[in-house]
């Protein structure tokens, strides 16, 4: 399958990963498991461990379920640092997730959208419309 190339430009590499991202499908909202199912252990095993296009969502899906970035590290030898970058990004949804767009704290705003956040992306992890965040 051939899966192209897309060029993101941010000011992390959070940022830039996210942005890419979001270009590859309309559908992809950014760093989320998205579409991606493994319903058992044993096949996010396999789908960590065999290089794909599909293999950053079967992260994202690892991390949401709390797997260390050394578990993940040694299933796919992709470089700690990258990972580490991953799981940042992986916590920062799960803490917005716990906020509404009037509970959200300016700081942790502004945090996730250094690290890539959409507005879109932003108002489904709050419960509030992509123009109510970007009013933020």
């Amino acid at each position: 399958k051939s899966v192209g190339e897309v060029m993101a430009i941010g000011r992390t590499f959070e940022e830039s990963l996210q942005k890419a991202l979001r270009m590859t499908d309309p559908i992809i909202e950014g760093f989320e498991p998205n579409e991606f199912v493994a319903e058992t252990e044993d096949d996010l095993v396999r789908s960590l461990a065999v290089a794909s296009d599909t293999r950053i969502y079967a992260i994202a899906e690892a991390l949401k379920r709390g797997w260390t970035v050394d578990r993940i590290h040694q299933l796919t030898s992709i470089d700690p640092w990258f990972l580490w970058k991953l799981k940042r990004i992986s916590d920062m949804r799960a803490i917005l997730s716990e906020y509404s767009k009037d509970t959200l704290p300016a700081a942790t705003l502004l945090q996730a959208k250094k690290s890539g956040f959409s507005d879109r992306q932003l108002g489904l992890l709050v419960g509030s419309p992509e123009l109510d965040i970007r009013a933020l």
